[in-house]
């Protein structure tokens, strides 16, 4: 998870070169870009409103995720 403020993104790692994102709850217009850090990265990264999400809900995404071990049931996820 990517997070600053009231933005947030959720990331899936499912295999070494397979990257999904969670699609965003429309806290943020699917045009518009907002930046986050993405681990230790200096530079920040652009994600598109379409996979931003509010960080509350991005936590209780992971908080479900730990609970039952099933990305399926947190929402729709889209490949990078």
């Amino acid at each position: 998870m990517s997070f600053r403020a009231e933005h947030a993104v959720v990331h899936q790692f499912s295999a070494a070169d397979e990257v999904f994102l969670l699609v965003g709850d429309g806290i943020v217009a699917n045009r518009e870009i907002v930046t986050l850090p993405i681990l230790d990265d200096v530079d920040e990264t652009p994600f598109t409103g379409g996979f931003v999400l509010r960080t509350a809900r991005a936590c209780a995404a992971i908080a479900e995720f730990v609970r039952h071990g099933r990305v399926e049931d947190l929402g729709d996820w889209q490949l990078l």
